[in-house]
C-alpha cells in the first residue's frame, strides 16, 4: 500500500509553510513522511512522495525532502 501525500504539499503548495517548523508541526501538517534518513548529528531528511495517477495508472511522481536538524526544518528540496 502507497502512501498518500497531503494536498499540502502537493507541486510544493504550502511548502514555504514547513521553513524552520519544528519536527512535530511538519507532520502534523504534511503526514507521516514515506522515508526518514538519519544525516548524523541530530539531521535527518524527511522524504515525501506524490503519485500522480491516471486511469489507475502511474504517471509520474515528484519526490519532497525537507532538512531537519536540531527538530527544525532547515531546508527543502524537489525531484520529479
Amino acid at each position: 500500500m502507497s502512501k498518500k501525500v497531503n494536498p499540502a504539499l502537493k507541486r510544493g503548495n504550502d511548502l514555504e509553510g514547513a521553513s524552520y517548523s519544528p519536527t512535530p508541526q511538519v507532520v502534523n501538517r504534511y503526514g507521516e513522511p514515506y522515508a526518514v534518513r538519519d544525516l548524523g548529528k541530530d539531521n535527518y531528511a524527511y522524504e515525501y512522495i506524490e503519485r500522480v495517477s491516471m486511469n489507475n495508472e502511474l504517471m509520474y511522481g515528484n519526490h519532497y525532502f525537507l532538512t531537519i536538524e536540531d527538530g527544525k526544518v532547515v531546508s527543502k528540496c524537489f525531484r520529479e
